[in-house]
């Protein structure tokens, strides 16, 4: 299950332009798997055992120019359309 998830995840690797970025949406995707309850970030920090100076960090990760929404959104159909 591991290595299909990460397989899923590296595809979108190319919709950011840097390792830093690639790595936070990677947390962030992992962590919105695991969690229980619905209540945004302090949720997947709280699941995943960050440190809660995270919040700050992962909250820059949703404003960043780092990557383009539009791209990571049309990997996304584009891969959901490749397994219907």
């Amino acid at each position: 299950m591991l290595k299909l998830i990460d397989g899923i995840l590296q595809q979108f690797r190319i919709c950011f332009k840097g390792e830093e970025t690639f790595n936070w949406f990677v947390i962030i995707m992992v962590g919105m798997m695991l969690r229980i309850e619905t209540k945004g970030n302090t949720t997947i920090i709280g699941c995943l055992g960050l440190e809660p100076g995270c919040y700050e960090t992962m909250l820059h990760f949703f404003r960043s120019k780092a990557y383009d929404l539009e791209r990571v959104k049309s990997k996304w159909q584009s891969m959901v359309l490749e397994h219907i």
